[in-house]
């Protein structure tokens, strides 16, 4: 519980100090939810995603490279009135030497979601290469999938937050 408080903490002190206007105000009550799934998974190389995704549109996510190798915040969407974090989640893993990493992060995880309204999921890896892409559901829909890849790299962390409305 603690680890993911201390990085909820350096989650919003990274998007304060570089000004990313839309997730500055994330809320410092946030606390993960239980219905986002993420699972991180080692891959051939990073184009198993569109085989495993046969009929995706592939909508690319916003890539934006901060201060620090390997230090990347991908958005979706806009920020709008009323609209709320509706779910979190985090979750690293370590290798010994380079891999290629793909992270698939659903929601809901069960039943019925809100509307998502924006996607912001700050990741640290050992190489700046990678993308994230929608492989289901979206923006104004009740569900949303995604995946992230990360090309050459030992490690990968990520906090994933979903904000929606009713």
């Amino acid at each position: 519980m603690e680890y993911k408080f201390i990085l909820l903490i350096i989650a919003i002190v990274i998007v304060i100090a570089f000004g990313h206007p839309q997730t500055s105000d994330l809320p410092s009550e946030a606390k993960p939810k239980n219905n986002l799934k993420g699972k991180i998974s080692l891959i051939d190389n990073v184009g198993t995603a569109r085989r495993l995704f046969p009929g995706a549109t592939f909508t690319k996510l916003d890539k934006n490279l901060r201060s620090g190798k390997g230090s990347i915040v991908y958005t979706l969407g806009r920020r709008s009135g009323g609209d709320r974090v509706v779910a979190t989640d985090s979750d690293r893993g370590e290798w010994g030497s380079e891999k290629d990493i793909q992270v698939l992060i659903e929601y809901p995880a069960r039943g019925r979601g809100d509307i998502v309204t924006y996607v912001a999921v700050i990741v640290e890896q050992s190489s700046n290469v990678g993308d994230a892409y929608v492989v289901s559901g979206g923006i104004g829909q009740r569900n949303i999938g995604f995946i992230i890849e990360a090309k050459g790299s030992s490690y990968i962390n990520y906090d994933a937050f979903i904000y929606g409305k009713p």
